[in-house]
């Protein structure tokens, strides 16, 4: 059984990723299921990125729809709009707050300093998210902001992560639009960096671990 010490000094200070399996039950009921949010939470209304917007470079409102998580969960099923919709990064504190009694946040992850400073800021109340996606559903190569640590439990399906090391970014060809100024660089695709290895010839040189999570699984990725 992994402690949290050795947690934080083998893989946290040395900016390792650590899959945990059989971590035990984190939701009540467990899992939380698609219909079971229609259930309980299907009036609620939460921001929902339509048409792959999640991929965007620079935070946007086009792209964005508000609806309820009833009309989510349709789309999701349903799969015929042509536009994907995918509840990303979704604060359960500000949107699902019913939700955070019934989560359980590992052991390993309880110090978040985010949520410990004397006074509230913008992000003391934003996690835990909530991700709700259809088969196919992905992400951009990103930096978080704050540079933290993540932690995601995969509660249904499966997710493919492909992740760098922090020093490595160099080698990802970052970039810092003009036109979309932000702390953390933007990166091309990784779809498009590895299809054109001459163009992007440091895309090898950087420290990488690709990993599926799959339900029941909690993986942490130091920042």
């Amino acid at each position: 059984e992994l402690s949290v010490a050795e947690c934080r000094e083998q893989y946290v200070a040395r900016f390792r990723p650590l899959l945990i399996r059989s971590i035990g039950a984190l939701t009540d009921p467990t899992p939380w299921t698609l219909a079971w949010l229609r259930e309980h939470c299907g009036q609620k209304c939460a921001a929902v990125n339509v048409g792959g917007s999640q991929m965007a470079a620079s935070c946007e409102v086009a792209g964005v729809e508000v609806m309820t998580i009833d009309d989510l969960a349709q789309r999701i099923e349903a799969r015929s709009s042509g536009r994907s919709a995918y509840l990303y990064d979704c604060s359960l504190p500000l949107k699902l707050p019913a939700l955070c009694e019934r989560l359980a946040v590992p052991v390993y992850f309880a110090h978040d300093w985010l949520q410990r400073t004397r006074r509230l800021h913008a992000f003391s109340r934003s996690w835990p998210s909530l991700f709700v996606g259809a088969t196919g559903t992905r992400s951009s190569l990103h930096i978080d902001q704050w540079k933290g640590h993540f932690w995601m439990a995969q509660l249904c399906g499966a997710k493919r992560w492909t992740i760098f090391h922090p020093d490595d970014s160099w080698c990802l060809s970052p970039s810092w639009p003009s036109e979309a100024p932000r702390l953390e660089p933007t990166f091309p695709s990784l779809d498009e960096m590895e299809a054109q290895p001459a163009q992007y010839p440091l895309l090898r040189l950087a420290r990488r671990v690709d990993v599926t999570l799959r339900a029941g699984e909690v993986l942490l990725v130091p920042g």
